[in-house]
């Protein structure tokens, strides 16, 4: 997905693993996916950015998915309050990644400055698809 990202856009892309990368339970993995799909889709729409980095990290307790970009950033009441619903002119995507993250027992931690680029953090419990963790 991201070497597919990075083709159709103008913004750099670099992709990093850290830990001993092992499949998760589906769901997880799918939750991780669409999250990742949806921090990029906001990158190409709202960033402006030159550069993104998205980074899988395991340990073994969880596994953490990071994509970081130096684009314009935004201020938290931009696109909304964390009320669930956005502001004017904003869609659910924020929001969306916090409702598919808390439905596997993960979590989305977002940090943004105007000028300074955007953090998007998500973290799901470290579920192998054998079963064990």
């Amino acid at each position: 997905m991201a070497s597919g990202w990075s083709e159709t856009s103008t913004v750099e892309l670099s992709f990093a693993t850290t830990g001993e990368p092992r499949p998760l339970l589906a769901e997880l993995e799918m939750t991780l996916f669409r999250v990742a799909q949806e921090a990029l889709a906001n990158v190409a729409k709202h960033a402006k950015a030159s550069k993104v980095g998205l980074t899988l990290s395991y340990t073994d307790q969880a596994v953490l998915l990071d994509v970081r970009d130096d684009g314009v950033g935004f201020l938290a009441e931009q696109v909304g309050g964390g009320n669930g619903r956005p502001a004017e002119g904003h869609g659910f995507g924020l929001e969306g990644m916090r409702q598919r993250l808390r439905r596997v027992a993960g979590s989305l931690e977002i940090e943004s400055a105007p000028g300074n680029g955007t953090a998007v953090s998500a973290s799901v419990p470290a579920i192998s698809a054998e079963g064990g963790r």
